[in-house]
């Protein structure tokens, strides 16, 4: 009969799936309403004879991946009167020469440039919208980001709800178009399979009252009546609390049914799982490492080996001891032993070659857990390790690191961090060899500590967001 703890793990991880599920189908559902609803019951824009005058504003720092395409899209407006105005709090900024050559490739359009490093707040991009505003000639004001392209139907979609008086507002969506790699990937997925249905499945249950601050449309009487961009100074979420404020004014958010799309260049894996003490620990270690296998790292070197050729080694000794450990225990342990030492060699051949990146330490974790996960799923296959801790053990150390690497991206790295896979493997050979039934003990202990770990880290996580 299974025991009760596990009976009970076992129910705890169906109801989780299941409504993992539930919600995956409330997602896509939503999603498909939402776009239906769009084709069927709204209209499309008005083409007045006099379309209301609009100002775009564009806060800029820095160069934006394509940001001479992205600017250029707003100078290609199927609208017949708008202005548009740049604003950048250095004259340095890399990306002033990009607008100066908008400007010029546009002559006939109006077109200016604000260069202002006055401060209002601790938001930047705030007070850069309220430097430009001075040159805003129009009352229907236009906020978009930098790094966003639209088509050349995207002013007369987002303006034209203001044909509804009751409407303070208007807002659209965005999608991510990903430029460059893997990373770059991942964070237009994260847009595009998180954050868009997030939102619809939102909409489903309440009114719309924020923004989103990649594309944002705002009567300016209704702007200065919430105290204009000084009310927004101080807030990092300023699309959020300047939505939160129109709709307190008894105004309606509209959500535009229009796409914006946000280039999406990320260079590098932003997120690696070590601890801020670990990481400088691991570095100490690893320049003693080099130096202790330094002609071994020269040898390497000279052969043409790199450190993703090990990393790749050390997973498939790791893996190897699965099927060994039911034919040849020996041998089996004498792979594990390999995996931990070419893990332990990877990183030190990355910074002898100096191509040591996060990129190659995002990859030596996930190799890890996979080699961590596949052993104890032996080990619990063979009866070596009980059910309840062995699957315990896994999910915690997993979870921590996903932890982790969440809290690095967010720049609230943990102070330190336990990684017992080491204590694990070598408390095998006593388990093996000496003490047989005492690893469970250890499993325990470890998840305690990494239980720990995970409440913390989940609580930073959810004040830092």
């Amino acid at each position: 009969m299974m025991h009760g703890l596990s009976f009970v793990l076992l129910a705890v991880t169906f109801c989780a799936t299941l409504a993992s599920i539930l919600y995956l189908a409330f997602a896509t559902c939503g999603v498909a309403w939402h776009r239906i609803h769009h084709q069927r019951n709204i209209p499309p824009p008005p083409e007045s004879v006099n379309p209301r005058p609009v100002t775009v504003l564009k806060p800029i720092c820095g160069p934006d991946p394509n940001l001479y395409e992205n600017l250029r899209s707003f100078c290609q407006q199927a609208y017949p009167q708008y202005q548009l105005v740049f604003g950048v709090s250095d004259a340095g900024d890399p990306a002033t020469r990009i607008v100066q050559q908008v400007i010029a490739d546009f002559p006939n359009l109006d077109l200016a440039l604000v260069v202002d490093d006055r401060l209002i707040g601790t938001n930047f991009k705030v007070s850069s919208l309220a430097n430009m505003l001075r040159m805003a000639k129009y009352d229907i004001l236009v906020i978009a980001d930098s790094d966003m392209r639209v088509q050349p139907d995207y002013l007369r979609t987002i303006v034209s709800p203001f044909e509804d008086a009751d409407v303070g507002a208007v807002t659209c969506l965005y999608k991510g178009s990903p430029v460059g790699g893997l990373a770059s990937a991942l964070g237009a997925m994260f847009i595009n399979e998180w954050f868009l249905p997030s939102v619809l499945v939102a909409l489903t249950f309440e009114k719309l009252r924020f923004c989103f601050g990649a594309s944002i449309a705002v009567r300016r009487e209704v702007l200065d009546a919430i105290g204009g961009f000084e009310a927004l100074a101080d807030d990092l979420a300023d699309d959020y609390m300047l939505g939160k404020l129109i709709s307190e004014r008894g105004y309606t958010i509209h959500l535009a049914p229009y796409l914006v799309e946000n280039i999406v260049l990320e260079p590098d894996l932003k997120a690696d799982c070590y601890a801020e003490r670990e990481r400088a620990m691991m570095v100490f270690t690893q320049r003693v490492r080099g130096r202790l296998f330094g002609p071994l790292l020269g040898a390497l070197d000279s052969l043409g080996a790199t450190p993703n050729h090990l990393t790749l080694a050390s997973l498939l000794a790791g893996l190897a001891f699965c099927p060994l450990y039911f034919w040849s225990k020996p041998l089996a342990f004498v792979l594990l032993a390999i995996h931990v030492f070419l893990d332990g060699l990877d990183g030190p051949l990355a910074r002898h070659t100096g191509v040591a990146s996060r990129r190659g330490s995002f990859t030596d974790t996930m190799s890890d857990q996979t080699v961590i996960t596949a052993t104890t799923l032996t080990l619990m296959y063979a009866r070596v390790v009980h059910f309840v801790p062995g699957t315990l053990y896994v999910f915690t150390y997993t979870v921590v690191v996903l932890f982790a690497m969440a809290r690095n991206f967010l720049e609230t790295p943990y102070s330190w961090l336990i990684r017992p896979r080491f204590y694990v493997y070598a408390w095998l050979l006593v388990e093996t060899y000496l003490w047989p039934g005492t690893i469970d003990y250890l499993l325990w202990i470890c998840v305690v500590v990494l239980t720990l770990k995970l409440v913390t880290g989940f609580v930073r996580i959810r004040a830092r967001l």
